[in-house]
C-alpha cells in the first residue's frame, strides 16, 4: 500500500481539525471532533491492513498501487509467429 497520500490526508483532517476546534462556531467546533474521528479511521485501516495481508480492515479494498499485481496473466500472451515470404533475388 502506498502509504504518502495517506499521511498527507491525515495531516490535512487534523489541522483542518485544529483549526475548526479554535472557531467561535458551535458547527465547526462539532465538526473537528469529526475530523478527527475520520482521521482516526484512517489510520486505523492502514495499521490494520499490515496485520491482514495488505487488506484494510481485513477487507479486499481495491485502492492503492500493489493492485496491478493481481490482475497479471500468469502466462505471457502468444506472439503469431511471421509466415516468409517470398525470396527477393
Amino acid at each position: 500500500m502506498f502509504t504518502l497520500p495517506f499521511v498527507i490526508v491525515i495531516t490535512g483532517l487534523l489541522v483542518g481539525a485544529y483549526v475548526s476546534a479554535f472557531s467561535a462556531s458551535n458547527f465547526a467546533r462539532a465538526s473537528a471532533v469529526w475530523l478527527v474521528a475520520g482521521a482516526g479511521v484512517i489510520v486505523g485501516g492502514l495499521v490494520s491492513a499490515h496485520m491482514n495481508g495488505g487488506k484494510p480492515y481485513g477487507f479486499d479494498v481495491p485502492f492503492g498501487i500493489e493492485r496491478w499485481k493481481q490482475d497479471l496473466p500468469s502466462a505471457p500472451p502468444v506472439v503469431p509467429e511471421e509466415e516468409p515470404g517470398p525470396a527477393i533475388a
